[in-house]
């Protein structure tokens, strides 16, 4: 073979082998998962209890300590938005459906105090500040003291909206719980009007609770 000749496959060897061996520059980084990234302040996020049950909750803010509002019987967490707008521009606000209300599944048998402070927990073990104040309104009250025993040291204080009127009362007899219940399962939504529009509001005062919206927001 011609020497030239020789000499030109030659370098054209070395450079079909020096391409061979470039590795290809990697693909540029893929964006994170729509469902990886932080949900935009307000949204619904949901966080899974133990017995199952998908929680429904939304973050304001980031400061610190988070003020953890809790609704009471028949409302939901939107009854607390004439308070967002204050209480966010300095604090981490959290609000909770708890179970049957709001977003929340109603697919739980066990309908106590102990398994919506349970509620609380799971939707506030997914926020990362250290230190919680938990807001109860009505019923809302003893689920914050529920609450407050599984997130023990993290609970710094707890605010009670009317609520804790019986702390110390005698409890109710079969009979008194009995004249309660029974309008209520005759006519839930009617009785709940009635009730609210009650003992609710001061004489002359707008019926505006959320309670007295469509009844959609509680899994009766």
């Amino acid at each position: 073979m011609h020497k030239r000749t020789l000499a030109t496959l030659t370098v054209a060897l070395v450079f079909a082998l020096a391409a061979c061996s470039r590795k290809e520059a990697p693909p540029p980084p893929r964006a994170a998962a729509a469902d990886k990234a932080e949900p935009a302040e307000g949204a619904p996020r949901i966080a899974i209890s133990p017995d199952g049950i998908h929680v429904q909750y939304h973050v304001y803010g980031s400061a610190e300590p988070a003020l953890v509002f809790i609704h009471g019987w028949s409302c939901d967490s939107n009854y607390w938005r004439e308070q967002l707008p204050v209480f966010q521009k300095k604090y981490t606000v959290v609000t909770v459906d708890l179970a049957g209300h709001g977003g929340t599944d109603a697919n739980r048998s066990d309908w106590s105090m102990e398994k919506f402070g349970q509620d609380v927990a799971t939707a506030v073990a997914a926020v990362p500040n250290r230190q919680l104040i938990l807001v109860g309104h009505s019923m809302g009250g003893p689920v914050a003291i529920e609450a407050a025993r599984l997130l023990k040291n993290r609970v710094i204080g707890i605010i009670g909206v009317d609520t804790f009127k019986t702390v110390g009362a005698p409890l109710p007899s079969a009979a008194q719980l009995d004249a309660i219940v029974k309008p209520f399962e005759a006519n839930f939504i009617g009785h709940t009007r009635d009730a609210v529009t009650q003992h609710f509001f001061a004489p002359g005062e707008p019926n505006t609770s959320p309670m007295l919206l469509p009844m959609t927001s509680f899994n009766s």
